[in-house]
């Protein structure tokens, strides 16, 4: 199972990747790419994602094997957000700034599986206004630490 949750896992990032290669680029490419974001947490990959987790909850197993993938993973969402944004990935918060969003990504996603709400504008807009604030007001972007 961790086996398939790696490969699924590296299938979302390498979409992500493709996706965000035809992205326009300018002011509103870091809104288009939050909204990317919140669109792979829609898919049903991402769900059986979601449904291995939940699985790991009461496996112990199943929850020691996908430790050191899910770390991994985490690693790369990192990695690839750096990569995707330099002029930003750089920043102090910029790893906390990515985790707050895919952890309320996640947690909105969850949700909305039983409860179909179509919040995603609402979502979307607020997190990227936020990552906006979060950059701007950064020590690091105003060249102290």
């Amino acid at each position: 199972m961790s086996g398939a949750a790696g490969h699924l896992f590296a299938e979302l990032v390498a979409d992500y990747r493709r996706q965000f290669a035809r992205l326009p680029g300018g002011d509103g490419r870091f809104a288009a790419a939050i909204d990317l974001l919140w669109s792979l947490f829609e898919t049903t990959r991402m769900h059986a994602a979601f449904e291995l987790y939940v699985a790991a909850r009461t496996d112990p197993e199943l929850a020691r094997s996908l430790k050191p993938v899910a770390t991994e993973h985490h690693a790369n969402l990192h990695a690839l957000a750096r990569d995707l944004f330099p002029e930003v990935g750089h920043l102090s918060r910029f790893d906390a700034l990515v985790d707050l969003i895919i952890a309320a990504f996640q947690g909105a996603a969850l949700g909305n599986l039983a409860a179909r709400r179509d919040e995603r504008a609402a979502l979307v807009t607020l997190a990227t206004d936020l990552a906006l604030h979060v950059i701007r007001n950064s020590n690091d972007a105003r060249g102290g630490s």
